[in-house]
């Protein structure tokens, strides 16, 4: 990368393009620090894509009415899930795997929402571990851009 070859970005030059901040942050996030990150547009627009996933997941678990009840094996999916992202998380930071174990959890619990297996029961788990995940990577809420200034903020 060099800048005289205008192959180096700011973070302005990214919002500039149409990026969100919490986009660039998941990118960076999504490689284990100790890799080799190639940083590309198509790359920030998959981070973008998995966030919409993250935040449709967590408005589903905030919005819809589930049957009443508990739903045991998936209180036993969300109390595995749970520890193999903390572990992933403990190994060195391994992002990568963390978050393969959330995309995996997102995926069983909204196939289970899907068939009618997810109960209203289950809702404070899956709420608690998207929460857990959210407060290291800290991507579900939207950052909006304040009027007649280059200053972001979390949305209230």
């Amino acid at each position: 990368m060099s800048k005289s070859l205008g192959n180096i970005y700011t973070l302005h030059d990214i919002i500039e393009k149409g990026f969100s901040p919490e986009a660039l942050r998941y990118l960076l996030a999504s490689v284990p620090y100790r890799k080799k990150l190639n940083f590309t547009f198509e790359g920030l627009k998959a981070a973008a894509t998995s966030i919409d996933r993250l935040r449709n997941y967590e408005l589903r678990l905030k919005t819809a009415k589930f049957p009443e009840g508990l739903n045991d094996a998936l209180l036993a999916r969300t109390q595995t899930s749970a520890p193999a992202f903390d572990e992933a998380m403990d190994d060195d930071l391994n992002t990568a795997e963390a978050l393969a174990a959330v995309f995996e959890y997102v995926r069983d619990t909204n196939s289970a929402m899907d068939s009618g297996e997810f109960r209203a029961s289950n809702v404070d788990s899956a709420t608690t571990f998207l929460a857990r995940f959210d407060s290291i990577f800290d991507i579900l809420k939207p950052t909006q851009q304040q009027a007649g200034c280059q200053m972001w903020k979390l949305k209230p």
